[in-house]
């Protein structure tokens, strides 16, 4: 655990729109006593639970800077991401819950969580209450499809995620300069795909696509799921509406389309055009993988370019140069092409503990919506200005001993002590990833391009508390199958097998879950 001291005075009134940048961190009066009006003046110790690496802190100027604005002290957990489920159920089992999630999400098992009792949720107006420049980050009419999708039978939402910085932000991408050597064009098929991957792997004598995920191998391959038809985020969503036919499919991973990307997963694995971990490699093997040369076709994020992808296959060929491609594969481009175009929020949202103190709550709502302030949005996005970032005209600019979107090398802001949640500052894209425009113009109104929307979907009491017990069950069990299948133990071109799954999975309650997430939707969508 490493503890954060930080402290808050001096902030904002609720609903006003903070306009000053942070330079230094303000003074309080002489002999370090807080005004009279302050209504911070008593110090809050505040624990928080963070999914991430554990951060190098070379020089903590987060917490002098905020100490100054609102008298709390942060101590902060850091857990690693594939751990992170496991940890939070070890600590909330034991009455050791932090006060703060900075990443609950509806896969980390919050409706067990919410049945459990150990988060508080709000209604849509006591958030708009409490606080309202986080509210205001998105409007009335957004508000009006946001709210049905994160809230809960009892009209409350026990997650608040920030505004996501772009509409789309995903794409493949290939090594350009092995692809022009190679005289190859990316691919717009799945047949095309197999072939490239394959021509890849012959000249190359490496692994053209390398991907993992031992937390939930679900997500290894979501890239490959879109190109049959299944949003790229299945695997937290489950359920989804073709955005061709309108037909809503209740569960996605016992469908036809399903078998049909499984059987070419196989055969990927197989032919070894995939990396043989995928469902146990960590973060790491997988970078040290990519050092090695192997990688040169991903589903992954044009903005990691520079800082990831490019900087871990020049470790093996100072050539190395990666895009992002203006095509997407499907498995039936007459039919449609899909591609990701983002919610209106993050993945991930805070949530406040129910064994929390009103107090505590009630200040880090303070906190919260603050980071929501143009002031806010650019201490959470740039830091200190003057060293981390510099003023260019209407521009900021990271500080050259900084990493950027632009250059990998440098210092970050958590090495300065940064644990935030909250927005990202618009000018960040505007300056540093123009590519973020060109992806919208290049996928949205496309003929024959579609993408897909989240289904709105709420539940009663009766039926959320049914949901929880029959989804842990069936993702549980649909891990298992996807990655027996994908590596041959089990064969889902047989119809034995396959049935034999679908079987197992309606014995753990598949069509009682299809039956509520259907009704769900249609009283939702009516």
């Amino acid at each position: 655990m490493i503890l954060m001291a930080c402290a808050f005075a001096g902030c904002a009134q609720k609903g006003q729109q903070a306009s000053s940048v942070p330079t230094a961190a303000p003074t309080q009066q002489a002999g370090g006593e807080a005004a009279p009006e302050d209504k911070y003046a008593k110090e809050l110790t505040i624990t928080v639970a963070r999914r991430g690496d554990s951060r190098a802190v070379e020089e903590d100027l987060f917490s002098p800077y905020v100490k100054e604005k609102f008298n709390i002290v942060f101590e902060i957990t850091d857990i690693n991401n594939n751990d992170f489920v496991t940890k939070m159920n070890l600590l909330l089992a034991s009455g050791e819950a932090p006060d703060i999630n900075l990443d609950q999400r509806p896969e980390f098992m919050l409706n067990e969580w919410i049945q459990a009792g150990y988060f508080r949720g709000y209604t849509q107006e006591e958030i708009k209450n409490l606080m309202p420049n986080y509210y205001a980050q998105y409007t009335e009419e957004e508000w009006k499809s946001i709210w049905p999708a994160i809230s809960y039978s009892d009209g409350k939402s026990y997650y608040f995620s920030s505004r996501r910085a772009n509409s789309i932000d995903m794409a493949w991408l290939y090594r350009e300069d092995i692809f022009n050597k190679l005289n190859l064009k990316f691919p717009t098929t799945t047949d095309g795909l197999l072939e490239v991957m394959r021509t890849l792997k012959k000249e190359t004598g490496k692994v053209p696509y390398v991907s993992a995920n031992s937390g939930d191998v679900l997500w290894a391959f979501t890239g490959f799921l879109q190109v049959f038809g299944i949003p790229e985020l299945a695997p937290r969503e489950l359920s989804y509406v073709d955005p061709v036919s309108g037909e809503f499919v209740p569960y996605a991973f016992t469908t036809d389309t399903f078998r049909q990307h499984v059987i070419f997963m196989n055969k990927l694995y197989e032919e070894g055009l995939i990396w043989q971990e995928f469902a146990t490699g960590t973060t790491d093997q997988v970078n040290a993988t990519i050092s090695q040369g192997n990688h040169m076709i991903a589903w992954s994020y044009p903005s990691k370019i520079e800082s990831e992808l490019n900087r871990l296959s020049r470790n093996e060929n100072p050539e190395a140069s990666w895009v992002w491609a203006k095509d997407m594969p499907s498995s039936n481009p007459e039919r449609a092409t899909y591609f990701k175009a983002n919610p209106y929020y993050n993945a991930s949202g805070v949530g406040f503990s129910a064994d929390a103190s009103d107090e505590v709550i009630e200040r880090y709502m303070a906190f919260m919506d603050w980071l929501h302030t143009d002031e806010g949005m650019v201490f959470r996005t740039y830091g200190i200005e003057g060293v981390t970032y510099r003023k260019e005209g209407n521009n900021y600019v990271f500080m050259d001993h900084m990493t950027s979107p632009l250059k990998s090398e440098g210092k970050t802001l958590t090495n300065y002590g940064f644990v935030t949640g909250g927005r990202q500052h618009p000018n960040l894209n505007e300056y540093y990833y123009p590519h973020l425009t060109e992806l919208e113009k290049t996928f949205f109104n496309r003929k024959g391009y579609y993408h897909f929307i989240s289904p709105v979907m709420a539940y009663t009491d009766e039926e959320s508390s049914e949901l929880a017990d029959i989804t842990t069950s069936l993702q549980q069990t649909a891990r298992e199958y996807y990655a027996k299948f994908i590596m041959g133990h089990l064969d889902a071109e047989d119809d034995k097998e396959w049935e034999n799954y679908v079987s197992t999975m309606k014995k753990l309650g598949l069509d009682r879950f299809c039956e509520i997430r259907t009704t769900a939707y249609e009283r939702s969508n009516r």
